[in-house]
């Protein structure tokens, strides 16, 4: 038995309670105890729970702003932010913000989530199962209404196939 198990929940089972209540203080105590970043982040990456829902997903799907914030901000955790799901439906995280907003109906809050993820380079573009991107899901559950989500992700769409044409273009000239 490992000492972590010992003496009650593993590293793994804390870390994946900490969505539920966005609880910060047990997020950075884990990773004082860890005090190793690359461990640290190991763990972050391949925590799942018995859904088959990743840690990040986890944390988008509840909108647990300010552990998702300290991660953003942190210059020592590396993200994998193309994790998806192990269950039939293989979503990224931002599938599970998007399922977030139109289960809460919280528009504004999942933006300002949304516009932080896509500023540290989340990748909105992932498709899952069904070949959804997360524009495509939250379309086809909305009634194709567009809204202050769609534009941020067409935009953001829009940009990174400009940014993917002009690297294309560098290289032919």
């Amino acid at each position: 038995m490992s000492s972590d198990n010992s003496e009650g929940a593993s590293y793994k089972e804390q870390l994946l309670s900490i969505p539920n209540l966005d609880n910060l203080s047990l997020f950075q105590t884990i990773e004082q105890e860890i005090n190793d970043a690359d461990k640290f982040s190991t763990l972050i990456n391949t925590s799942t729970n018995v859904q088959g829902l990743p840690f990040l997903y986890l944390l988008c799907y509840k909108a647990a702003w300010d552990t998702l914030n300290y991660i953003l901000d942190s210059t020592t955790i590396q993200l994998n932010d193309e994790v998806l799901t192990s269950d039939n439906n293989k979503d990224s995280c931002i599938h599970g913000l998007m399922r977030y907003c139109i289960e809460e109906e919280d528009v504004s809050f999942t933006k300002y989530i949304l516009e932080n993820l896509i500023e540290c380079g989340v990748n909105v573009t992932i498709k899952n199962a069904n070949n959804l991107t997360p524009l495509d899901y939250y379309l086809s559950q909305t009634g194709n209404k567009p809204d202050e989500i769609v534009d941020v992700l067409m935009s953001t769409e829009f940009n990174n196939d400009i940014d993917e044409g002009i690297e294309i273009d560098e290289y032919d000239e």
